[in-house]
């Protein structure tokens, strides 16, 4: 092999390490994006979940558990939803109201972060714990 040829082996070489090496970074950023894209889906749809939960209901109130807050919604036909967040997901269960809350009934929902609710002056706030958004629900009067 003479010089010329070694050369343009060696300038070759350089040119597809340089581009596998700006594929390899593409492609772990697109994936990264992609997880922080559906992450962000994730937490909207939890929310529009619970807002329009809140909606159907006629009256709402916290129970607090040791692991999370409970959000719980009654109806006047008999029924509480109780909605809560347990191993990454959004659970619903939906009981008899005399039945006592118990997270084995839960269905689940949607992946989540863990959320925690308060209510506070007739607005529900809602609370993800591990990037401390929040959103805001106003009650109108079923506290």
């Amino acid at each position: 092999m003479n010089k010329n040829n070694l050369l343009i082996f060696a300038i070759t070489s350089l040119f597809f390490t340089a581009a596998l090496m700006v594929t390899v970074l593409v492609v772990n950023n697109y994936q990264s994006t992609l997880s922080t894209n559906q992450d962000i889906i994730n937490n909207q749809l939890v929310l529009s979940f619970i807002n329009e939960n809140t909606k159907r209901y006629d009256s709402i109130a916290i129970l607090s558990t040791a692991e999370s807050s409970v959000l719980t919604l009654n109806d006047n036909e008999g029924y509480t939803s109780y909605l809560y967040t347990e191993n990454g997901y959004l659970y619903e269960a939906y009981l008899k109201a005399a039945t006592p809350f118990d997270s084995d009934y839960g269905n689940q929902v949607i992946a989540s972060h863990p959320i925690d609710f308060a209510i506070e002056n007739d607005l529900l706030i809602v609370t993800d714990r591990m990037t401390s958004n929040f959103i805001l629900i106003d009650l109108g009067g079923k506290v």
